[in-house]
């Protein structure tokens, strides 16, 4: 029998295995055919002794188990009628009476919001910043009398500089958790310079709690893919940059983490040819000299004030 009618008939076979109830053993053995049994796996001995040795016991006694914490009610005070005014004197179990003071004369409405600098400050110093210098109309009478006195040539009369806004800019507020007493001056902030730029030339981005990736803004109020301004633009940043983040930074450590990120989107900036400022809810000191390289720092808050409004807290 050919190899060809071999195959032949196994495939005769298997087309037999169907619904037409043909036993498909008997009908191999009559062709000649039988079923292997599977080969067992084999196992490769273990070097030095019994293929499957046992595990020594355990010696030494069980170590006791470690102490549960739990809360227990250990003792109650009554506090019932501390909201309407009146005093109220409760026994704690094994203590003495606790006189509660009363609140008297409770406001009704909301403490009136108190910037962090009043808007004719910071229009001063955002001007400054964002903004640039131009010649005015006004004759400059201090450098034409220091120039004479000099014994210099007056070619043509000096004008006094004049700082303007800036026709464009893009405002990114860092919403971080640990910025959040100044979320109210950014809104403030965003509003107050909103007016003074085009509609067209004014862009907002945020940057959120932990995140990568700033987002922009449209004009119609919906999130968009952050994009970076045409060249030329400030790009004025509300926010520390990392710099208020764990307590009060030593500005001689090695960058790292937040700080890190700001100095590489700064940089970024810098490339795209932009201009980074930021608005530091802080004294620029605490700023390390490798982001002051690349960001232009300006104090939210001016240093006398600073000064005043910390006096009772420095030691003599």
């Amino acid at each position: 029998m050919s190899q060809r009618a071999q195959t032949g008939y196994a495939d005769l076979v298997r087309l037999a295995d169907g619904p037409t109830g043909v036993c498909l053993p008997d009908l191999a053995a009559l062709f000649g055919y039988k079923r292997n049994a599977p080969e067992p796996p084999v196992i490769p001995p273990v070097k030095g002794g019994d293929p499957s040795p046992q595990k020594p016991p355990l010696e030494g006694k069980p170590l006791p188990p470690e102490p549960t914490p739990f809360w227990r009610l250990v003792g109650h005070l009554s506090i019932l009628g501390a909201d309407e005014g009146d005093g109220v004197s409760a026994t704690p179990s094994g203590g003495q009476a606790v006189a509660y003071p009363s609140w008297h004369q409770r406001p009704t409405e909301p403490a009136p919001f108190q910037p962090l600098a009043p808007w004719r400050d910071l229009n001063v110093r955002l001007r400054h910043a964002l903004g640039f210098v131009e010649s005015g109309h006004s004759i400059d009478i201090d450098r034409v009398v220091e120039r004479i006195g000099r014994g210099e040539f007056l070619d043509r009369l000096p004008r006094t500089a004049l700082s303007r806004w800036c026709g464009r800019v893009q405002v990114m507020a860092d919403r971080s958790r640990r910025l959040i007493p100044y979320f109210d001056d950014q809104r403030d902030v965003v509003a107050h310079i909103h007016p003074l730029v085009a509609a067209h030339d004014f862009w907002v981005a945020t940057l959120a709690d932990g995140a990568a990736v700033p987002i922009s803004y449209d004009r119609a109020g919906y999130a968009v893919d952050y994009q970076l301004p045409p060249p030329g633009t400030p790009v004025l940043v509300l926010g520390d940059l990392g710099c208020l983040a764990g307590g009060v930074p030593d500005v001689t450590e090695e960058l790292t983490g937040l700080r890190r990120f700001w100095l590489a989107f700064g940089q970024r900036l810098r490339a795209a040819g932009c201009r980074p400022v930021v608005l530091f809810p802080g004294r620029v000191d605490r700023c390390p000299p490798e982001l002051a390289k690349v960001w232009t720092l300006t104090p939210w808050v001016s240093r006398h004030r600073c000064r005043a409004k910390h006096r009772h807290t420095i030691p003599k």
